[in-house]
């Protein structure tokens, strides 16, 4: 790749660290304080997926503009000769997601604690198949947009920056757009941001594994899917089975 340009360094301070950090704006407090219609939910998916997509398309266009192959951005299938790790690295991720799951949700109790933190920290998450079906092209926008702006941008950008020639690097590139992807989600609680971070992590690191966008777009498309179809059926006690 050719050198960063000062396009670069204004896309990665704007897209990578003022506005995920600006985020951390929002309060719990201001989410309590809206009362969370279906038309209110439906009209956040949709303004958030135009966004995501806008942000997105900014950072490819300026990719192209430049002469660069977004095969860079892992626009490209992952390397064949990676395809063990890789599934090592998502079998371990959906492991990890799906023990998460249980631990919130397989009892009564843990359902019980699960659904006050949904209705206190985030009352926007879809409630019922309506909402849901609104819910869905969001989640795929958020799967490909967020990794393309995460992953795809920052991390190549990072590698470009400091280099990754040792595992001190390495750890950076990955850790670094985690992180600032998590604290973007703190208004959700420390629990909900840790839990952000860590899959981050699986993220990046099947991305630098496989230099490709594939798979970290594929598991977290999979995971807003599955967290969405899990609020649908545990927002509400009644709709419990």
């Amino acid at each position: 790749m050719t050198e960063l340009s000062l396009i670069d360094h204004l896309l990665f301070v704007l897209l990578c660290l003022i506005i995920p950090l600006g985020s951390m704006m929002r309060t719990p407090q201001s989410i309590q304080e809206v009362e969370w219609t279906s038309e209110m939910k439906m009209a956040l998916y949709r303004s958030n997926a135009v966004m995501l997509w806008v942000v997105a398309g900014i950072l490819v266009g300026a990719w192209l503009l430049q002469g660069r192959s977004l095969a860079w951005m892992g626009f490209q299938p992952p390397l064949s000769e990676k395809m063990p790790q890789a599934l090592l690295i998502a079998a371990s991720f959906v492991l990890l997601y799906a023990v998460d799951s249980w631990r919130q949700l397989g009892s009564p109790q843990a359902r019980a604690r699960t659904r006050a933190r949904w209705h206190a920290l985030t009352p926007f998450v879809p409630a019922n198949w309506q909402e849901y079906r609104a819910f869905v092209p969001l989640a795929l926008s958020a799967g490909i947009c967020e990794e393309i702006w995460f992953r795809g941008f920052c991390i190549t950008y990072l590698v470009h920056l400091i280099g990754l020639d040792g595992p001190a690097q390495a750890v950076l590139v990955v850790a670094l757009p985690a992180l600032i992807f998590a604290l973007s989600h703190s208004y959700q609680g420390f629990e909900a941001m840790f839990k952000i971070g860590v899959l981050s992590l699986f993220f990046g690191v099947l991305f630098l594994t496989t230099r490709s966008l594939v798979w970290p777009i594929a598991l977290h498309i999979a995971v807003d899917l599955a967290s969405g179809l899990l609020s649908v059926k545990y927002f509400h006690p009644s709709t419990e089975k």
